[in-house]
């Protein structure tokens, strides 16, 4: 049985605690989702709460000191991404949104016809990697935009299902997205998704950058294949989905509120 883990990043790393689940964080966050390329207040959660870091500055921090957010409503999932550094290469995050399918390891796809595909299939682009969720997705970030595929097995290409351009180039502003929630099978057989997300290259050579913390975030680099060792990423953080029903709840209960205080 897994020995799941549920604490703060930072406390993680001080405890030694470095297995299974993270970190957990809870929508909706009640803020107006605008891709203004601003992280407003209460965006997502009280004082932007729902928000998770890792560790590693390999590649200058760009993802071990930064944040990714997530909220969510009935129709879609917000993914905010605030860089620690100029972001020259791929945040790549895998995604594990229902019950069933998904992969559990590098050598189960090979698709490698662009950068985000290949690096999506593998991290490292002669090494081999496994990890703790069952990946049905992964959305992936970078300087030319952010791109979500559906991952597919050996022998098949990663399903392409959406493109946004909004925020190019390198810069370490803020960066938000929308992404439906019907498009990555969410709420179909669970009410949460599990999701990690690390920091390569196009090329395959991989920082010890991530979010959540993993036990190579002290090391250096992975470069391009671990120093020939399977990298095990062991650890991952959950984002609870409030169903439709918890959502309308929600609204009622402010709307009582409302009423009560008049």
């Amino acid at each position: 049985m897994k020995n799941f883990v549920m604490c703060a990043a930072a406390l993680c790393v001080a405890s030694g605690a470095m297995a299974g689940l993270i970190d957990v964080r809870t929508g909706p966050g009640g803020g107006t989702h605008t891709q203004d390329g601003l992280l407003g207040a209460n965006e997502f959660g009280a004082g932007n709460s729902q928000s998770y870091t890792g560790a590693g500055t390999g590649f200058g921090g760009t993802l071990g000191n930064g944040s990714i957010y997530m909220d969510s409503d009935a129709s879609n999932l917000y993914v905010g991404y605030q860089a620690g550094n100029a972001l020259n290469d791929l945040v790549v995050i895998y995604l594990n949104t229902s019950n069933s399918g998904g992969f559990t390891s590098s050598t189960q796809m090979d698709d490698a016809s662009d950068g985000g595909r290949a690096r999506s299939s593998d991290m490292m682009s002669q090494g081999t990697a496994s990890w703790a969720i069952s990946a049905q997705y992964t959305f992936v970030i970078g300087n030319f935009g952010a791109v979500l595929f559906g991952l597919n097995g050996n022998g098949s290409a990663h399903t392409f299902l959406m493109y946004d351009g909004t925020y190019t180039g390198n810069g370490a502003g803020f960066r938000e997205y929308s992404i439906s929630l019907a498009s990555i099978n969410a709420l179909s057989s669970r009410s949460y998704i599990d999701w990690f997300s690390i920091y390569t290259s196009d090329s395959g050579y991989m920082s010890n950058e991530s979010i959540s913390v993993q036990g190579f975030n002290a090391g250096g680099n992975l470069e391009f294949n671990n120093g020939g060792n399977n990298l095990v990423i062991e650890n991952y953080n959950r984002y609870q989905v409030p169903t439709p029903g918890a959502l309308a709840l929600a609204g009622l209960g402010g709307l009582m509120a409302g009423r009560r205080r008049r």
